[in-house]
């Protein structure tokens, strides 16, 4: 290449960092602070879902956040009580990632009962989950959010697949931030 196309080339290529980042919608890190509320069903089990969570990017790794996320899963009979924790990686409009479950419901407890019986006890067991949250990402200027969310859960033999769909809100730009 001679220097005269280096030259010509050269501030297109010092551009087109800032030209990508100008670019509308949304980019991949671009996830503020947010809480949300959502609903939705266990598609497995074929019940109603409703939650909270609160979406924290991370200061040191653009594009990685951390999830809390709190659900209540309506059964017959029972409620059910779910608290994940995860790691997300955004990938502009899609955050992809998992973490630990606590399930909260009524378990079979083994050797109790005796002679074959099946006793049930409310305890809270330990799981894993993965995750695809779409959607979730604020324009520019607006607080809300919209988005889906798709989580594979294991907790011993219990495989949940909660479907839900959240409001959610960047209280930084609510306030006027």
């Amino acid at each position: 290449m001679t220097r005269s196309r280096l030259a010509h080339l050269l501030p297109l290529l010092l551009l087109a960092p800032a030209a990508a980042a100008a670019q509308p919608g949304p980019q991949p890190g671009s996830v503020p602070f947010t809480l949300t509320v959502r609903g939705g069903w266990d598609i497995e089990f074929d019940d109603p879902v409703l939650g909270a969570v609160a979406y924290i990017p991370t200061p040191l790794v653009r594009g990685l956040g951390i999830q809390v996320a709190g659900d209540l899963t309506f059964l017959d009979d029972l409620t059910e009580r779910q608290l994940a924790l995860d790691a997300l990686y955004d990938l502009g409009g899609l955050r992809v990632g998992g973490g630990p479950v606590f399930r909260n419901s009524l378990w079979v407890v083994d050797g109790a009962g005796g002679a074959g019986a099946e006793v049930l006890e409310r305890e809270t067991r330990t799981g894993f989950s993965l995750v695809a949250a779409f959607g979730g990402t604020p324009s520019r200027d607006s607080p809300w959010t919209f988005g889906l969310e798709f989580r594979f859960i294991w907790v011993d033999d219990f495989r949940p697949r909660p479907f839900t769909f959240g409001v959610g809100v960047v209280p930084g730009r609510l306030l006027g931030g």
